[in-house]
């Protein structure tokens, strides 16, 4: 019936009635998706978006791109579909209040049973074309209760700078250390801890050597049969650190499952073992 309304709507009725903002909010307020056959100005039109990203917070993409930058108008997106946040523009894809609201920063509030701290090795997935998959993954970890014990250092919720103008050339020679990046130490450092002028490849290494010291882990989130090129870079820091790495992948076309509690049982038979095997070990979700 949804469907039908919608359609009805955008092929038979009349330009004015097109254009008419209560037609549109009764039209998004049975299917969310429906906004993306409106008009700019329908698209544009805060009423109309709001009732979309209430009803599915994916309609968020359709919107223009001044409301994709209105912070309540994302709050409202995110708070019915979390990956939406992935379509917010004006910066607010990485906001602290926005992946606090998502579930994904805990801007240090949360306190964790677990010394170790763990960091993921991932895809970008907050930017409009990319892969919701490891904010999904992500999620998954916080809401499993052996995993949420564990701080852990999520990069993507994190703004990137680079002394790589191509950013994630294996070629390059940066691998994070104070020899090898080329931005300035106090680009890097403030305080003694990364900062948001930080050198993606610095800052990720800062916090696998954190991991290591505290006797932690990586996990590294394989996506449809291959990972990408900064996370081959984030392996072979690993492995000069001495940072243990946790390998998700899947078999076939059934990406789309993650199966935290197979991540949670490898890590807990790796800390029962007292941590003896330093090898990547594979977990198939």
């Amino acid at each position: 019936m949804a469907g039908l309304l919608g359609h009805t709507i955008i092929i038979y009725a009349s330009l004015d009635l097109q254009r008419s903002a209560d037609v549109w909010v009764t039209v998004v307020q049975h299917d969310g998706l429906h906004l993306s056959h409106a008009d700019e100005v329908i698209r544009a039109n805060e009423q109309v978006v709001r009732a979309a990203v209430v009803a599915n917070g994916s309609a968020l993409q359709h919107a223009s791109d001044e409301l994709r930058a209105n912070k309540e108008i994302v709050r409202a997106a995110v708070l019915q579909t979390k990956t939406a946040l992935q379509f917010a523009k004006g910066g607010l894809n990485q906001d602290g209040d926005m992946l606090r609201a998502v579930g994904l920063w805990d801007l240090g509030e949360a306190m964790y049973s677990r010394k170790e701290k763990a960091i993921m090795s991932v895809k970008f997935s907050l930017s409009e074309k990319s892969s919701p998959y490891a904010t999904e993954f992500a999620l998954e970890m916080k809401g499993d209760p052996y995993l949420r014990e564990f701080k852990t250092y999520n990069p993507n919720t994190f703004c990137k700078k680079s002394c790589d103008p191509a950013f994630t050339n294996f070629g390059h020679p940066c691998r994070g250390t104070s020899g090898t990046c080329e931005l300035p130490p106090e680009s890097n450092l403030e305080g003694g801890r990364p900062t948001n002028t930080s050198c993606w490849r610095f800052a990720f290494r800062y916090h696998q050597e954190e991991c290591e010291s505290t006797g932690g882990f990586m996990i590294q989130v394989e996506e449809k049969g291959r990972l990408g090129a900064g996370q081959l870079i984030e392996a072979e820091m690993a492995d000069q650190v001495g940072l243990k790495i946790f390998k998700t992948f899947h078999l076939g076309d059934h990406f789309e499952q993650i199966h935290a509690t197979k991540v949670s049982q490898a890590i807990k038979a790796w800390y029962d073992s007292n941590c003896l095997n330093k090898d990547v070990e594979m977990i198939m979700l």
